[in-house]
């Protein structure tokens, strides 16, 4: 059996009652306002609580100088209701390989060691013929399972995390942007980044040109991480990107059991998705629930049916492949293979990259948010970020 996967789109088609315009008031009309100018206005507030980016096109006509120029830049819509891809960029057609590392990088958290095993696990993937490497949350320099379980670990380990945390632009950074272009190959990955005085969960997707495709951190680091790593805002963090080898999205762990993270990116349409995790071990009875590896595996599994995107579940460990909930492949631990090999078959990828037919539309976004059944209150847990400024 080839091990390539297909992907076919398909959508459920929902009747909904018909509602006569004159039958009811707008309470969000303004005086005189047309019925277009309302829905663009209510489009362009859930795009902005959501944090998912607006176009130029989609913010002309909403005051300011080009508040009464037409909207032309707008791409056209497909019959099935999807967004035409405004990317010039050709998505392949062709198979192609993509390579989980599940080795650690660095036994002892060193930058440097860690970015050179990177390296080495990237030219061994193109030399095996894969496209794309991908590694998985804090891969660089490492991820201490120690962080929940010990009271110490702030004085015994954090110290060592933040000296060996990238930068961006840093000699480390460069070696990776150089690795990608000379070998030819792209490559995924999660790291400790230090920005300013602020330390954040960050991934990055760097193109087989060496060119940065996409660079993201984490909107809300989870458990003991919250001590250390700060908070990201959604808007620029979320985003899918379009690249030839597919509309590619990322996440790390407890990102994909966050409804505001796992919402917007499949209202993306990704072809194929990085579910990153730090590690996957064996676990017993005595595991608690949240380190389960049953709770990566899960989550993969999840993305993978809701989205149609190939999910890649990188992590250390147990790593796989799962396409429509079903795991197409998998190494163990104990399997002495630095990586896991798999052929993805793109099928037809239009690049499309929205759909006001899909589970994750705007309009799917709008009932939920009409039909919340809680107080409708303002929530500072999630309405303010987390920053921890180092002193």
């Amino acid at each position: 059996m080839n091990n390539g996967v297909v992907i076919n789109h398909y959508r459920r088609i929902v009747a909904i009652p018909s509602i006569k315009p004159d039958s009811f008031q707008n309470p969000d009309a303004r005086d005189g306002e047309s019925e277009v100018s309302l829905s663009r206005r209510r489009l362009l507030r859930g795009l902005s609580i959501a944090g998912l980016p607006l176009a130029a096109s989609q913010m002309s006509g909403c005051g300011g100088a080009n508040a009464a120029e037409p909207d032309t830049s707008t791409p056209p819509a497909a019959t099935d209701g999807s967004t035409a891809p405004s990317s010039s960029i050709s998505i392949t057609t062709a198979p192609f390989t993509v390579a989980l590392v599940h080795k650690l990088a660095s036994s002892t958290f060193d930058i440097s060691e860690a970015v050179t095993s990177l390296i080495s696990f990237m030219a061994e993937a193109k030399a095996t013929g894969a496209s794309l490497v991908v590694a998985g949350e804090l891969y660089l320099p490492g991820y201490d399972v120690n962080i929940n379980y010990t009271t110490d670990w702030a004085t015994k380990m954090w110290p060592t995390i933040k000296a060996n945390s990238l930068s961006i632009g840093d000699g480390n950074w460069i070696r990776l942007l150089d690795a990608a272009r000379s070998l030819g190959v792209a490559v995924s990955f999660g790291f400790s980044e230090k920005a300013d005085k602020y330390y954040y969960m960050s991934q990055a997707l760097i193109g087989n040109d060496g060119t940065v495709w996409n660079k993201r951190r984490k909107v809300r680091p989870s458990g003991a991480e919250r001590n250390y790593w700060s908070d990201a805002p959604m808007a620029g963090n979320l985003n899918v990107v379009t690249t030839p080898l597919g509309r590619i999205s990322m996440l790390m762990c407890w990102d994909h059991l966050r409804p505001q993270s796992t919402f917007n990116v499949m209202a993306q349409l990704p072809n194929i998705h990085v579910c990153a995790w730090p590690y996957t071990r064996d676990t017993t009875v005595a595991t608690p629930g949240w380190d389960r590896q049953e709770v990566a595996h899960s989550a993969a599994a999840y993305f993978s049916q809701l989205s149609g995107a190939v999910t890649l579940l990188a992590t250390v460990g147990y790593c796989a492949v799962y396409k429509s909930s079903i795991k197409l492949a998998e190494l163990a631990p104990a399997d002495p293979a630095n990586m896991l090999y798999y052929t993805i078959t793109p099928g037809k990828w239009t690049g499309a990259t929205s759909s006001t037919t899909s589970e994750f539309s705007y309009g799917v976004l709008q009932l939920l948010a009409d039909n919340y059944p809680g107080q409708k209150v303002a929530d500072s847990e999630h309405g303010t970020l987390n920053l921890n400024a180092e002193s």
